[in-house]
């Protein structure tokens, strides 16, 4: 059990964005102490963690919170859920693999251009 400054440390979010998660429905409310302080459980800190993971990986919040959607996830089984829901994880890590795959290839064609007006430049220079 930790407080939300310490689940801030473990799981490289901020205290507002963890409030914000929990306001908009992201995550379930943490337990809380008689004074009102907010309690995570190693469960609840597994659950950020993976969010992190899936935030690294440039899912947007709505992405998250679907393929979230009908999933235990303070059990971390990705693959818990009916037939549908496990096929729309699929479906919606294959729509960001796309995604990814075409910033891969837009990101290939800028460095490819870059390396030759570099070179470009630098034969310039190197022949004065």
């Amino acid at each position: 059990m930790c407080t939300i400054t310490e689940a801030a440390v473990k799981t490289g979010f901020s205290t507002g964005t963890l409030r914000y998660y929990e306001r908009i429905g992201l995550v379930k409310k943490p337990q809380r102490k008689p004074n009102g302080v907010r309690i995570y459980t190693k469960g609840d800190i597994q659950l950020l963690q993976a969010l992190t993971c899936l935030k690294e990986a440039g899912l947007s919040l709505g992405e998250i919170a679907s393929f979230m959607k009908d999933n235990d996830w303070h059990e971390l089984g990705f693959l818990d859920g009916d037939d549908i829901s496990n096929r729309n994880k699929v479906r919606i890590l294959e729509n960001h693999l796309q995604k990814l795959d075409a910033e891969k290839q837009r990101l290939e064609s800028a460095i490819a251009l870059t390396q030759k007006k570099l070179a470009k430049y630098s034969k310039l220079f190197n022949e004065k």
